[in-house]
C-alpha cells in the first residue's frame, strides 16, 4: 500500500473512494427507514475525514501535531455520538441483523471498518510524529 500512497492525489482519491463506499453501505443499513439510521449522517463526515487522514498519515512533514489534534477530538466526539445514537435507536440494529442475516452482518462490519479506518490513519500519523520527535 505504500506505493499507492506516495502521491497526495492518490491518497485523496483513496479517501474519497472509501467515503463513497461507506456512504453506499449506510444507505443499505438504513433499510428504507427501518434499519440502522445512524450511519447515514456519520458517513457524511467521512467525505472530509478520510481523505484528510490519508493525506496526514503519509505526509512528509512529521511535526504537524496541530493538524492532528482537531482530528483526534473529532474522533472521540464522533465515536461518542455514534454510540449514543445507536443506543437511542434501541432495536434498529438487532432488527436489521435479524432481517438480513449474514449479509446484514457483513454490511455492518464493512461500514464499521470504514468508519474506524480514518481513525487508524490518524493514530498512525500521531505515532509517526511522536517517533520522529524522539529521534
Amino acid at each position: 500500500m505504500t506505493r499507492l500512497t506516495q502521491s497526495p492525489g492518490t491518497r485523496l482519491i483513496l479517501g474519497i473512494a472509501i467515503a463513497a463506499f461507506a456512504q453506499l453501505l449506510s444507505l443499505f443499513l438504513a433499510g428504507a427507514g427501518h434499519g440502522w439510521l445512524t450511519p447515514l449522517p456519520a458517513s457524511i463526515l467521512l467525505w472530509v475525514l478520510t481523505p484528510a487522514a490519508f493525506i496526514l498519515a503519509w505526509s512528509a512533514e512529521r511535526s504537524g501535531l496541530r493538524m492532528l489534534l482537531p482530528l483526534i477530538v473529532i474522533a472521540v466526539v464522533s465515536d461518542a455520538w455514534l454510540v449514543k445514537s445507536t443506543i437511542d435507536e434501541e432495536n434498529a440494529l438487532p432488527f436489521y441483523l435479524q432481517v438480513n442475516g449474514i449479509a446484514g452482518l457483513l454490511i455492518v462490519g464493512l461500514w464499521v471498518a470504514s468508519w474506524l479506518f480514518w481513525q487508524v490513519l490518524v493514530l498512525r500519523a500521531l505515532l509517526l510524529r511522536r517517533e520522529a520527535t524522539h529521534d
